[in-house]
């Protein structure tokens, strides 16, 4: 079998960089101007890190079929030894990786690099000029339907373009990336709860919000479940590997089929004990039964993510961003506090219909709202979404390094870039200094 190597490379940052968010697009977590935002940033930097999940499920397939596989993001680790790279491609890095794709194809013309990753697609052709080849779609399932060994790998090389068809994720193996060497004290979130790990129950996403949001893209627009029962192995192998209890599901929205979502809540309070902790991301529209709220308690479920966005529906319906009214969202929000639930909410400033009003409002009905955590981020039209292909003539930048998901990469009616950093910094200095001070 081949040896092959998982290649997640990163440019020299003074913010935390992630792959694994935006629909795999990726994040470069600059919080703004000011002090606050700058000690939240370098505190990101320091305490939270992971690699893309897409390629540590790329790694199972892998090593499933018994081929020799190892993770890195050092560049110095490839040698003549290596049959193959899988190399992660980034919105956020993508400059930073054409480089290394270039130095390594100048050291080794003949090595074998296979680019994969959401952002592919839009890049696909300055990606061919390297002589590397292309999985375009989600690259496990590739592995999965032809059972690659050594010889289809290097017929999905010749090909040099190979569209990956959207799979069942019961039909992937369990997570053996545990078994590669990952540095974990790096690579997973330190913290409140410790080390934790990605785990993945669900891939799709039908919301509305596709109009600025990556995850149809990366994941399609239907729903796709991984069974409970193989969900509660998934888990039991990481802990068992690891001694890992702390996990973050990272669908898109964990809560879409609320059947299945009861079964799973079921099944960890079957399985599981209260030294786990899980934290899952859904919408607060799914949340709005009291039953399933104790459900959530008795599930280990001990801290939920969700968007809110913007506190002004004119700018919510302007990008076709579906919500509920204010006062059930301090009414689940309050029932979470109940049950001890810790809460992140997420907020996007600069949207199109923006205003130094709404903006204000929106901060000061992030106070209110009382969640443990809140988010910003900078509105960012992504390439292949339907904002940024209506509106091609409003992008600033034509390189890639500043869709950062924090910097302002569209021509704004109201805003500059500087305007942006500044009200990013004011969002996250006064969330922050009333949790500490009630200011």
């Amino acid at each position: 079998m081949s040896k092959i190597l998982l290649l997640d490379c990163y440019p020299k940052s003074g913010s935390r960089i992630s792959k694994d968010t935006n629909g795999g697009y990726g994040t470069i977590n600059n919080l703004g101007n000011g002090f606050v935002p700058k000690l939240l940033t370098y505190v990101a930097k320091k305490s939270i890190f992971w690699p893309p999940l897409a390629l540590l499920n790329l790694a199972s397939e892998l090593i499933s079929f018994k081929h020799n596989v190892f993770y890195s993001n050092d560049i110095d680790d490839i040698d003549s030894s290596v049959d193959f790279i899988f190399f992660s491609i980034s919105i956020v890095c993508f400059e930073h990786e054409l480089e290394i794709l270039n130095r390594i194809k100048t050291k080794y013309p003949k090595m074998k690099i296979i680019c994969v990753g959401s952002f592919v697609p839009h890049v696909q052709e300055t990606l061919l000029r390297t002589g590397a080849s292309l999985i375009i779609g989600e690259p496990e399932f590739l592995i999965e339907k032809y059972k690659l060994t050594s010889v289809n790998l290097n017929l999905i090389y010749a090909q040099r373009v190979t569209n990956s068809p959207f799979g069942n994720p019961d039909n992937l193996s369990l997570p053996y990336w545990v078994d590669i060497n990952l540095p974990f004290s790096r690579h997973f979130i330190h913290g409140t709860y410790g080390l934790a790990a990605p785990i993945l129950a669900t891939r799709g996403c039908p919301y509305s919000c596709k109009e600025y949001c990556t995850y149809p893209i990366q994941q399609g627009e239907v729903p796709r479940s991984r069974s409970s029962s193989l969900l509660m192995d998934d888990i039991r192998y990481i802990n068992k590997k690891k001694n890992i209890k702390n996990f973050i599901f990272r669908d898109p929205v964990f809560s879409i089929n609320k059947r299945y979502f009861r079964d799973i809540l079921n099944d960890l309070a079957l399985n599981f004990d209260d030294s786990y902790h899980f934290t899952i991301e859904t919408h607060l529209n799914n949340l709005s039964s009291d039953e399933l709220l104790n459900q959530l308690k008795a599930s280990f479920i001990k801290n939920i993510k969700f968007g809110i966005e913007s506190a002004s529906d004119d700018v919510l319906n302007n990008v076709n961003r579906f919500t509920i009214k204010h006062d059930l969202q301090y009414k689940i929000i309050q029932k979470l506090r109940d049950l001890k639930i810790k809460t992140t909410a997420f907020y996007i400033l600069c949207q199109p219909e923006d205003n130094l009003v709404s903006i204000d409002n929106t901060i000061s009905y992030s106070i209110q709202l009382k969640t443990d955590l809140a988010q910003y981020s900078i509105f960012t039209p992504y390439p292949g979404t339907p904002y940024y292909e209506k509106n091609k003539d409003l992008i600033l930048h034509d390189t890639y390094s500043k869709f950062t998901q924090f910097d302002l990469v569209y021509k704004h009616k109201n805003f500059s870039p500087r305007d942006a950093k500044d009200l990013l910094g004011k969002a996250y200095s006064r969330y922050y200094l009333n949790k500490l001070f009630k200011i």
